[in-house]
């Protein structure tokens, strides 16, 4: 029992470096506040919001596109308020299909 006492003594002794590193990076890896494993998700949780924006700004370009259309042009808000709100002329009659 002494002698495993002893070589366990001594491989400390002569890793100490090794081993305060290796304690050194399983805490930042899984004991820190910002640990890896926080990290990665912030990560993934960036992509995420970075491609949710980036879906926002076409869909913003596309509805800038389309409200100029609008503001310019008398034939294109009949049109759309006939798409979209079934508007029609006093004379019309309308049939919705589904």
């Amino acid at each position: 029992m002494q002698q495993r006492i002893k070589r366990l003594k001594d491989f400390i002794v002569k890793r100490k470096y090794l081993i305060t590193f290796l304690v050194f990076v399983v805490f930042i890896l899984f004991f820190d506040s910002s640990n890896m494993i926080k990290r990665i998700k912030a990560g993934r949780d960036n992509m995420r919001l970075r491609n949710e924006i980036s879906s926002y700004k076409k869909e913003y370009e596309a509805d800038s596109i389309r409200l100029d259309g609008l503001t310019n042009s008398k034939e294109a808000v009949e049109k759309f308020a006939r798409e979209q709100y079934y508007m029609k002329e006093p004379e019309e009659v309308i049939f919705l299909f589904e």
